[in-house]
């Protein structure tokens, strides 16, 4: 268990805080785990963006912070990946065309039964055109998020 202030992991995790503090090298040393954290409880609205790319881990997690901890979901459909291929997928050879291909060996059902590999649909749907930007598309995202925090 790490002390409070401390790295967590990373090439010295067990250094006191200010072990390292007079080496220019510090920052590559700790990496991003050198950070002076506070305990507290976060118990505002939490939001988690999606869109049809969010998939494997991310998904999960998606579905995890949905399901766990009152999430809302913003954005599009996720892909639906499911967890994969655990075992390197199941072969099949397809009856008509004979083509092998490697199936997902696993699912995961979600606190209400629907399975993730069919995707998460978002509380908040965002839908924008193929042609749109980045930019476009952050904007859609914070006025929907906007929207949906002002919304009772």
């Amino acid at each position: 268990m790490a002390r409070k202030g401390t790295p967590t992991c990373g090439l010295v995790a067990d250094l006191p805080p200010d072990a390292l503090s007079g080496l220019g090298s510090r920052p590559l040393v700790l990496g991003t785990t050198a950070w002076r954290d506070e305990e507290g409880l976060y118990t505002g609205p939490l939001v988690v963006l999606t869109n049809r790319r969010t998939a494997s881990a991310a998904e999960q997690a998606a579905a995890l912070l949905k399901d766990g901890a009152g999430a809302r979901l913003l954005g599009e459909r996720t892909l639906g990946s499911g967890c994969g291929y655990t075992n390197g997928g199941l072969p099949v050879v397809l009856k008509h065309s004979k083509l092998r291909v490697n199936m997902p060996d696993c699912i995961r059902y979600r606190q209400d039964g629907t399975n993730e590999q069919r995707g998460l649909q978002p509380d908040i749907p965002v839908a924008w055109g193929a042609l749109e930007g980045p930019e476009v598309r952050a904007r859609q995202w914070m006025e929907a998020l906007r929207a949906s925090l002002e919304a009772p």
